[in-house]
């Protein structure tokens, strides 16, 4: 592939960048090719497909705006683009993932106890353990509702929690090991 072709790939694939990042990039690739002591056939090869090269830059972008962002949307689909070219960012997906799981439980528990007081909430069952319903099923748990009416000022709370402790977790974990 000839190098000016290999880069006006690139560029394609790098759309949604910023116009003076994909020159950057670009530039800084030429540069590397052209300076590497090595044919330049040899050296595009080495840096891969440009298709390929160009989505970890797309991927690298996402996740240096999500590690700024405090919107849960974009911080998951961040860590989703991670999560397929990374072990780390895999791992750091499914703890997302239990944090949203977690915040989403907490909220609808609290908000179907208005709907459904005798089956949402807090319960403990007869084995001693807790078991937080979200009043979805016909008839109530077995057991002993723990909380009351208080699970939706908590439950809503707790949610709420969840969801900032999560975010700061996966934003962390972005600045931290992204590179």
């Amino acid at each position: 592939m000839a190098l000016d072709e290999y880069f006006n790939e690139l560029r394609v694939s790098l759309h949604g960048l910023p116009d003076a990042d994909i020159e950057e990039i670009v530039a800084e690739l030429r540069s590397h090719v052209l300076d590497s002591g090595v044919s330049e056939e040899l050296a595009l090869r080495r840096l891969g497909s440009p298709r390929d090269l160009g989505r970890l830059y797309q991927t690298e972008s996402l996740l240096a705006r999500a590690s700024r962002s405090r919107s849960p949307l974009l911080i998951l689909r961040s860590v989703v683009r991670w999560a397929g070219i990374s072990v780390v960012g895999f791992w750091v997906l499914l703890e997302l993932l239990a944090g949203y799981t977690i915040a989403l439980s907490f909220t609808i528990a609290a908000i179907m106890k208005l709907f459904a007081p005798a089956r949402a909430g807090l319960w403990r069952l007869a084995d001693g353990s807790l078991s937080l319903h979200l009043g979805f099923s016909g008839s109530p748990p077995l057991g002993r509702e723990v909380m009351g009416w208080s699970i939706v000022p908590v439950g809503l709370l707790l949610g709420a929690a969840s969801v900032l402790l999560t975010m700061t977790f996966a934003r962390w974990c972005l600045r931290r090991f992204r590179k």
